[in-house]
């Protein structure tokens, strides 16, 4: 909806990682398909079992969910591939995403291609994760999956922060760009997330004084984290926005609501609030698919 088109370029940092990275600009080229990588059906399938396996219900062949997500291939982003970034005597504000627990670097292609038609430059990393981890009802607090979840953030983290250093980097982010002249502005550098991504980034910006600008938390799942991130502030703008299917965990509500607190009081600078919707990012999907390409 901002006043420009989107650009969008591919990368892979061969055995860590997969980003791509969403840009404002105003020429038009080729449209950039939608399948992200070949194992993202089979992360969706994964999380289907876990659901499933997790509400004790049963489910369905994998190779079914893998049919029904087929025709992403046929799919498009709306972006502009290898465009030439906007000429801009100012300097880029930066975003950095972390997406959900199954998902990928495409399918929150809609918000990261709003912020970048308003002038942003969104770098969407991937997670290529264990989805469907063992989970036991008889553990009443959950230890052991929640530890396991836990050992999955900290490598997430690393992955979040192997891009974050690329950021801070101003050679490489003139090769990302062809060598255009360009100047991001480090004063305004975000984190944001969905749901694992959201305490993925949150635990980030408490370690690492790169992140100036502050935090946008999507459904944030903060159940993994360690409980001392309830505590700390990291004295920036954040901005959580939580939806009615995720408030259904009370635990994690919890969690949410006293990180929200924590980071209001004495001068916080934190806004949250709550959309009567059933997910976030479920919106999202629909809103995808309706789209016209």
């Amino acid at each position: 909806m901002g006043k420009y088109q989107v650009g969008y370029k591919g990368f892979t940092i061969p055995g860590e990682t997969s980003f791509g990275v969403y840009y404002p600009t105003t020429e038009k080229t080729q449209d950039v398909q939608y399948s992200p990588c070949p194992n993202s059906n089979q992360r969706f399938a994964d999380i289907m079992k876990f659901s499933a396996d997790f509400n004790g219900k049963k489910t369905l062949p994998e190779v079914m969910y893998k049919l029904s997500f087929d025709f992403l291939r046929h799919q498009y982003l709306g972006v502009n591939k290898d465009a030439k970034l906007i000429p801009n005597p100012n300097k880029f504000p930066v975003i950095i995403f972390s997406h959900g627990l199954s998902a990928n670097i495409h399918l929150y292609s809609l918000l990261l291609k709003e912020w970048a038609s308003n002038g942003f430059i969104i770098f969407s990393v991937d997670h290529d994760e264990e989805i469907d981890v063992q989970y036991s009802k008889k553990l009443k607090s959950n230890e052991k999956y929640l530890k396991l979840r836990n050992e999955q953030l900290q490598v997430r983290k690393k992955t979040v922060l192997r891009i974050l250093d690329m950021v801070s980097d101003p050679s490489y982010i003139h090769k990302i760009f062809n060598n255009q002249e360009i100047n991001l502005d480090y004063s305004r550098l975000f984190l944001a997330g969905h749901s694992f991504g959201g305490g993925t980034t949150a635990e980030l910006a408490t370690e690492d004084k790169r992140i100036t600008g502050g935090l946008v938390l999507l459904d944030p799942w903060f159940e993994s984290n360690d409980e001392n991130l309830l505590f700390k502030k990291i004295k920036k703008p954040i901005l959580v926005l939580r939806s009615e299917e995720f408030e259904t965990n009370v635990k994690n509500r919890r969690r949410v609501m006293m990180y929200s607190e924590v980071n209001s009081k004495e001068g916080g600078l934190c806004l949250a609030g709550y959309f009567k919707v059933q997910c976030i990012i479920h919106r999202q999907i629909l809103c995808y698919l309706c789209q016209e390409n």
